[in-house]
């Protein structure tokens, strides 16, 4: 529906508070159900601490995806070295939404809040998602902010293989389509 886009999320870094936002995406089996199934509960508060240890260390961007900036947190969008190809220089990014909230362009609004951020950084090379084949809504999601698909791989993912879709952002190409 044309109502439900949203026109503005922000990005705000994750921190030790948001914990309760993992656990509610990851062990949710409709959210997980491309990615090997849901996150057993018990192993939440280490992923997220391992995160949070990666922002601080200064090699992964790990964000809220919040309503506006002092709006509801929605979902995550993060960005590490890409560990599937022996790329230099080459990223990788994910991005997850609660259930409640999908749908409504606001995934959308923060890849493209991403790519323009990592773009003007400039260390991030050029940013791969790699959503299972399965994943009609991430793969659409990828094409529309600017992304083209180059291929499939095959990715290890908490253990399970997953077939997926390899996309790209050129970073040194201008401007995703809006």
């Amino acid at each position: 529906m044309a109502s439900d886009v949203v026109a503005r999320v922000d990005l705000v870094p994750l921190t030790r508070a948001d914990e309760w936002l993992t656990a509610a995406l990851e062990t949710d089996a409709a959210v997980m159900r491309d990615l090997g199934g849901p996150l057993d509960p018990a192993e939440v508060p280490g992923l997220h601490g391992r995160r949070v240890e990666a922002i601080e260390a200064g090699n992964t961007w790990y964000f809220t995806i919040r309503l506006g900036t002092e709006g509801p947190p929605v979902g995550t969008i993060c960005l590490w070295d890409d560990d599937h190809h022996d790329q230099r220089g080459g990223s990788e990014a994910g991005w997850m939404i609660l259930p409640e909230y999908q749908g409504r362009g606001m995934a959308r609004a923060a890849v493209r809040q991403l790519i323009e951020m990592a773009r003007a950084d400039g260390r991030w090379g050029d940013i791969h998602a790699y959503p299972n084949e399965t994943n009609d809504a991430s793969n659409a999601l990828a094409r529309s902010a600017g992304f083209t698909l180059v291929g499939t791989v095959d990715v290890e993912f908490r253990g399970h293989r997953l077939r997926s879709n390899d996309w790209v952002v050129r970073t040194s190409e201008p401007g995703a389509p809006s």
